[in-house]
């Protein structure tokens, strides 16, 4: 198609049926015919144009995952950054999911988060996950959130305060 961008990493739909396209070259829409670049708030910019994960959250805010520049919150107001380092993980940012309770995780290169009052947390062994890294989430009909991590895949029930391989 036309204009399309290239280097494309992910894709997210918002409420309004738009495409979504995390790119290399930055942040993308696609409305059916056209793809156009996101216009961001006046002062507002991405903490890196090479984006690789998209998700809408239930309030219409959109959260921006990069290859190694930790992730954003983008909504009407502006945006809001959370860098790699302590409390987000470093590394490649693979993807966000919803767990049955709404909870809001990330899963990247150097470890798994969890968004928690406005702050991201990583996740290590006290939720019975041990893994330096997680590669990809899912949350599956009955509310269990899964997370590939390396050669292992753990679990965590609707629920439960603890991952199960």
């Amino acid at each position: 198609m036309d204009g399309a961008p290239v280097d494309i990493w992910a894709i997210a739909q918002a409420d309004n049926g738009e495409l979504w396209l995390g790119t290399g070259a930055g942040l993308f829409r696609f409305d059916g015919v056209r793809f156009q670049r996101h216009v961001l708030p006046a002062g507002a910019r991405l903490a890196s144009n090479n984006i690789t994960a998209l998700h809408f959250a239930p309030d219409g805010a959109v959260w921006i995952g990069y290859h190694s520049a930790g992730a954003s919150r983008l909504d009407g107001q502006g945006i809001q950054h959370f860098l790699a380092g302590s409390a987000f993980p470093r590394g490649m940012v693979f993807g966000f999911e919803r767990d049955a309770e709404g909870r809001l995780w990330a899963a990247a290169d150097e470890g798994l988060a969890r968004y928690d009052q406005g702050q991201w947390q990583r996740v290590a062994g006290d939720w019975g996950f041990d893994s330096g890294h997680a590669q990809w989430l899912l949350r599956d009909r009955a509310g269990t959130l899964w997370v590939a991590a390396g050669e292992t895949v753990m679990r965590l029930p609707a629920g439960a305060q603890r991952f199960l391989p």
